[in-house]
């Protein structure tokens, strides 16, 4: 049982998920070979070689099941047919949430196809779990920065790995999930060691998250009933920095599109005078 002892050893045929460094270290460690080589052999191994074309790092058999399931659902055959996403945002918004998209249907397209996924915990990424509960705007990668945004039309950019996460704690209670994932815990040198779920390694971090499904009622109305005030010109991004309503002399003043607003300071002309900003 991966998510509790006995745990689970690699074997010929199962996926790796995890950052793309840890990732192939563990691929390295479990199989002595390295990441490009054991795809190189057509081997299906990592999500990346699913429903692409790339010759020989192809899947075919295992892409026409993954097409099958992905047309299941509204939400998934826009990976199959990106041009029906119907989108309004740039096109790295749009790349990034039809691949979050396909990795986490490919994660659950695994385990309930009896396929086993080892997921790399290393250094970098456990040292970001924090992160990953709390999606903060930038995140700052030993290789450079990553960004974490919701867009006013309700698209996002999100750290792929760091949904692959939280989409395995919303399901932590499928009984599939338990047990065909195996968390590898690095070291730091460069080696990784079979452990619990990090939710288990840190509870009260995870409890911080909270599933748009796992909330209260209370909680989903706070949430549905909030208002806007001013956007974050931060990257050049409009989303709300405050659920407090925007007032002019008292007033709520209600938009009937969105908008950019910014905040700023209003003063009487007697104020403008003091103040020796009076032409």
């Amino acid at each position: 049982m991966p998510f509790t002892p006995p745990f689970r050893n690699y074997v010929s045929g199962d996926w790796f998920y995890g950052l793309s460094g840890g990732r192939g270290k563990l691929v390295e460690q479990l199989t002595g070979r390295t990441a490009a080589n054991l795809a190189n052999v057509n081997t299906p191994v990592f999500i990346d070689q699913l429903l692409i074309d790339f010759g020989k790092n192809n899947v075919p058999t295992i892409n026409k099941d993954f097409a099958a399931y992905l047309r299941e659902s509204d939400k998934t055959q826009e990976i199959v047919q990106p041009d029906d996403l119907g989108a309004s945002s740039s096109d790295d918004v749009v790349a990034n949430l039809i691949w979050r998209r396909k990795s986490k249907a490919a994660l659950q397209f695994l385990v309930k196809h009896n396929h086993f996924v080892h997921f790399a915990l290393d250094v970098e990424l456990v040292g970001h779990m924090n992160d990953v509960v709390t999606k903060p705007e930038v995140v700052n990668f030993s290789f450079g920065p990553k960004y974490n945004f919701k867009l006013e039309d309700g698209f996002k950019l999100r750290i792929i790995t760091f949904a692959e996460l939280r989409f395995a704690y919303r399901n932590r209670g499928d009984a599939d999930f338990q047990k065909r994932i195996q968390f590898w815990w690095g070291n730091g040198q460069h080696t990784f060691t079979q452990g619990p779920p990090p939710w288990e390694v840190q509870p009260d971090l995870w409890a911080q998250y909270k599933p748009e499904s796992e909330k209260s009622p209370q909680e989903a109305i706070a949430i549905s009933s909030s208002q806007t005030l001013f956007p974050s010109i931060q990257l050049g991004l409009n989303y709300a920095l405050s659920n407090e309503p925007i007032l002019l002399n008292g007033m709520k003043v209600i938009f009937d599109q969105p908008v950019g607003v910014y905040p700023v300071t209003l003063e009487s002309k007697v104020e403008e005078q003091h103040n020796g900003n009076g032409r």
